[in-house]
Formats: structure tokens, C-alpha cells, sequence
């Protein structure tokens, strides 16, 4: 599995954007930074956008991203998932023809940019690319510890999730000392 930080900002200025890991390359975990970061060429190849959360430093790009998907040849929707409250916290705010276009009709029902699946407690789903060309990477993370950079750069531990940096520690990888 290859985990590419896009960014991982609870804020936006020159060189900080808001939160977006692409997996694989075809899967984005939360939206937050995508087409800010990515070309057209590496967005049309996402199949999955997962989303944690609905705070605008999680959500800002799945409009703009399923605009760029306008310009480029698909076969299939890109899917949108996360839980049935995030899903209509999307739709009544954003994908609302008042916003934003309705990206799951657009530009056909039959056809549509974007398909919307709820996620519910419990449930599993398979996410990502798996056809012939594709090899899995086997990658198990050792340790996961959650901080925040100060200004030197190092982990601060004992901080909230939302607001920290993540950090995971393979087993016989490099791992941040301080997160040791």
C-alpha cells in the first residue's frame, strides 16, 4: 500500500492546504486537498473518495474534483463514501444545484460523475483498484502515534486527532524519533 500525503492542514495559506492522503493512487481519503495538488491526468484515475468527516478542511474539493472529471473519458462514477450523515451533509449543502451541480445526476442519471455510498457502522466495503496490472503491497503499520509539529518540526503527543499530524511507524521502517 503507498499512503501519498497531498496535505494535512486544518488551514489554508502558501505552502499548508487542507487534508487529503491519496491511496494507491486511485483512493483519496478525506478531500481536502486534491486538485489543488494532483494533475488531471492523476485525478481521472481515482475510483474512491472517503470521507471522514464533513468540516470544510476535509470536504472542500469533491466539487471541484468532480468538475475536472467533466474533461477526461470515464467508464465509471467516482464513489463517495462515508456515513449516511456526511453523505446528506453533501447534498443538502453542497451537491444542491444551488452550490454546486448535482454531480450524481450529471451528466446523466444513468451515467453520472459521482455515486454516493453511505457507510454504516459495522459495515464493510472493499475500496481500490484490484485488476491484473495491479500487485498489492504488503504493509503492515507497526505503531500509530498522532501529535502535532511545533515549530522545529518535532511530534507533540497527547493532542486531539483532528488537529495533529499522522504518522505511522512500519515495523523496520523509519518512524519520527520523538514518536518512538
Amino acid at each position: 500500500m503507498e499512503i501519498r500525503t497531498l496535505d494535512c492542514h486544518g488551514s489554508q495559506f502558501p505552502g499548508c492546504g487542507f487534508t487529503g492522503f491519496l491511496i494507491d493512487g486511485r483512493t483519496l481519503l478525506d478531500a481536502g486537498a486534491a486538485t489543488s495538488v494532483m494533475t488531471l491526468e492523476d485525478l481521472s484515475q481515482m475510483d474512491h473518495v472517503l470521507i471522514s468527516h464533513a468540516y470544510l478542511d476535509h470536504i472542500r474539493e469533491p466539487a471541484s474534483l468532480a468538475d475536472n472529471l467533466c474533461h477526461v473519458r470515464r467508464n465509471h462514477p467516482l464513489t463517495v463514501i462515508s456515513t449516511p450523515q456526511v453523505i446528506e451533509t453533501l447534498n443538502r449543502h453542497i451537491f444542491n444545484g444551488a452550490i454546486w451541480c448535482d454531480f450524481s445526476i450529471l451528466p446523466s442519471a444513468e451515467k453520472p460523475l459521482l455515486r454516493f455510498k453511505p457507510l454504516r457502522g459495522g459495515e464493510k466495503m472493499r475500496v481500490g483498484h484490484s485488476g491484473p496490472s495491479f500487485r498489492r503491497k504488503r504493509s503492515r503499520c507497526h505503531r500509530i502515534r498522532i501529535g502535532i509539529r511545533d515549530e522545529d518540526g518535532h511530534f507533540r503527543q497527547g493532542h486531539r486527532a483532528e488537529r495533529g499530524d499522522l504518522a505511522c511507524c512500519r515495523e523496520g521502517g523509519e518512524c519520527p524519533g520523538d514518536l518512538r
